[in-house]
């Protein structure tokens, strides 16, 4: 009987024994159950503020830009005095509106033969001497000099001295672009570009470019869809502008005929880069479609339609509405043929409706465009200059909302 419960209470102990021991691995299990959450938490914490310091650079990418626009703007009211407090050599103006627009009138409206009469290159080099440590000077003197060749040489000085300017290395870019020449400088200039402003995407959209030029509309397409994420096009268009009229503020025109000659002589080459480039990833689009390979078509399509939309959004001038809109339509029209095919009327009627609002804006665009020719063929200096001024700081869509309305 008592070996009996001797052998009975050892069963116990070793019971006890077991489940004590399964308790402390249990616990075990259970404290580096919280330790691998506590991690994760502190993990996806990091990642949190990580997110946050990433919005807040945009931001205050978006905050500099606008206070660049501010700053430049500022030449104007300054009467040409530089941004670094100098003031810059401002001679009397020979050149105002009225005789700008008699030389416009006795050139066929060829503002670039205008240009030309009013900037001598000796006058240029001066003007360019006091300016040398401004990179977008460099890229100014080589949009307004006449002589491409003489234009390259400022534009690869430029970048050479200023690897971290964006100006200067999207207008040596956009250069190559012409000349066709996709070499080396080329595609060390993108990189640079892409370092120098990572939030936009034009840098994305010239290697989406010399890609599809290459041959590898694989690496264009995965470019386009890197562009397509990022919703800030920034194209120097407005420091470039201001540029262009200090120079021409310190070779005799006045400070109306300056701006417009800046403003009106200045080129829009990169816009037919980014029709010609959706153009190719559309046609890809429909290449994957025919195979059918519908997520990859609809992926193209829709980073085209991003594109265009933020090129709409982002463009102070009205030019880019028109192009940014003429690439969502064609995008959204390749999309809806898609869904057609597959029987998706849901997103065809979307679609519709898309595309009825994009033709309604640009009806409304086209009309006021029209409007605008007899209102600048009558206004003055003082005129020209706010009218500027009003597209510098609210975008030309609004500018001429306002300009048309009035009586």
């Amino acid at each position: 009987m008592r070996k009996g419960l001797a052998i009975a209470g050892g069963v116990v102990v070793i019971v006890l024994v077991v489940l004590l021991g399964q308790g402390w691995r249990s616990k075990s299990v259970l404290e580096a159950r919280l330790r691998a959450v506590e991690a994760e938490r502190a993990r996806l914490a990091e990642e949190s503020r990580a997110a946050k310091d990433r919005l807040l650079k945009l931001k205050e990418e978006r905050n500099g830009d606008r206070a660049l626009i501010a700053q430049l703007w500022g030449l104007v009211h300054a009467g040409g005095s530089r941004p670094d407090g100098k003031e810059a050599k401002k001679p009397a103006a020979t050149f105002d509106l009225t005789a700008l627009k008699e030389m416009a009138g006795a050139s066929g409206g060829d503002l670039n033969q205008v240009v030309r009469r009013v900037l001598t290159p000796e006058g240029l080099n001066a003007s360019l001497q006091p300016h040398a440590d401004q990179p977008a000077y460099w890229v100014a003197a080589a949009s307004l000099c006449g002589d491409p060749a003489q234009a390259l040489q400022y534009l690869e000085t430029a970048a050479s001295r200023f690897p971290g300017s964006a100006i200067a290395q999207a207008a040596l870019i956009e250069a190559k672009r012409d000349l066709r020449q996709a070499d080396a400088a080329t595609r060390a200039a993108i990189e640079n570009l892409r370092k120098a402003d990572p939030t936009s995407s034009l840098a994305d959209h010239y290697d989406a470019y010399f890609r599809f030029q290459e041959g590898d509309a694989a690496g264009a397409l995965q470019a386009l869809a890197a562009g397509s994420e990022k919703d800030r096009f920034a194209d120097h268009r407005m420091e470039l502008m201001m540029s262009r009229f200090q120079c021409l503020l310190e070779n005799g025109c006045s400070d109306g005929g300056a701006l417009a000659l800046s403003a009106f002589s200045l080129g829009f080459e990169h816009l037919p880069m980014l029709r010609e480039v959706s153009q190719k990833a559309l046609e890809q689009a429909q290449a994957a479609h025919t195979a059918g390979e519908q997520e990859p078509a609809l992926n193209t399509a829709d980073a085209v339609a991003r594109i265009g939309r933020n090129l709409s959004a982002s463009g102070r001038f009205i030019v880019y509405d028109r192009v940014g809109m003429g690439m969502q339509e064609a995008a959204l029209t390749a999309k809806r043929r898609f869904y057609e095919a597959a029987g998706n009327t849901y997103q065809v009627g979307e679609i519709d409706f898309q595309l009825g609002a994009l033709q309604r804006r640009s009806a409304q665009i086209r009309d006021m465009a029209g409007a605008f020719g007899g209102v600048l063929a009558n206004m003055t200096d003082e005129g020209i200059v706010r009218y500027i001024e009003a597209t510098i700081m609210h975008g030309e869509f609004t500018t001429l909302q306002d300009l048309t309305a009035r009586p």
